[in-house]
């Protein structure tokens, strides 16, 4: 089973109510949301929580009510005393996403905007460059922003963070919209991808090691996780 889910935030949210909020989780990650500079930060960093709680109390058979979560040594989370259960969230811009899985998983959202000067050059590989649209236009943004959030769902779902090699791998996207990954230079069959676009401004791209049949993009209020 996977799932994954959104929250569009309100950046206008009362500060009030994110303070009564923030009473309800753990003093450690509390103190960690608090460290973020910038109000919508630390929203978006509230919202995760409670989205992750709300999509683990509707998850099948979770063996402990303990959901302690610690990281590994690269920094990917993952909870101490449930076992089989995989997560991972990302947030930018007004959405807040978590994917939630039996097999690890990755998530990566992003705004869609310009193109990064240099970028495609230093942490693409040529193969990925090939398959962005000439020029600078939007259908060129789209399949930048898209190619960057699978390579990080990708990253991400691997748990070891940068120490993999931006080139040791390669999202390769069909002309049916298709997605795969080269894993240096073999084709993977164990690398499972999706992604989606909750608005016209942002994508969500994800990665398992489980295929994403029948998996859509659940839409949540945000008053529906409180």
């Amino acid at each position: 089973m996977t799932r994954l889910a959104a929250v569009k935030i309100d950046r206008d949210y009362p500060r009030q109510k994110f303070l009564q909020l923030l009473d309800s989780i753990s003093v450690e990650k509390k103190e960690r949301i608090l460290r973020f500079r910038q109000y919508p930060d630390a929203l978006r960093g509230l919202i995760g929580e409670l989205l992750l709680h709300f999509m683990l109390d509707r998850f099948d058979s979770v063996d402990s009510a303990d959901r302690s979560v610690r990281m590994n040594e690269f920094g990917k989370p993952f909870f101490e005393f449930i076992k089989d259960v995989h997560f991972n969230i990302s947030h930018s811009g007004d959405w807040v996403v978590c994917g939630i899985s039996r097999q690890p998983i990755g998530v990566d959202v992003e705004e869609i905007g310009e193109i990064p000067a240099d970028v495609t050059g230093r942490y693409f590989t040529s193969e990925e460059v090939e398959q962005i649209p000439a020029g600078r236009g939007a259908e060129s943004e789209k399949r930048f922003y898209q190619i960057w959030t699978l390579k990080e769902s990708y990253i991400k779902m691997e748990g070891q963070g940068l120490s993999i090699p931006l080139d040791s791998f390669s999202i390769q996207i069909s002309e049916k919209n298709s997605i795969g990954v080269k894993i240096r230079g073999e084709e993977s069959k164990s690398h499972y991808f999706r992604s989606y676009y909750p608005d016209q401004t942002h994508i969500l791209s994800a990665c398992s090691l489980q295929e994403f049949k029948d998996v859509g993009l659940q839409f949540i209020g945000i008053n529906e996780i409180m």
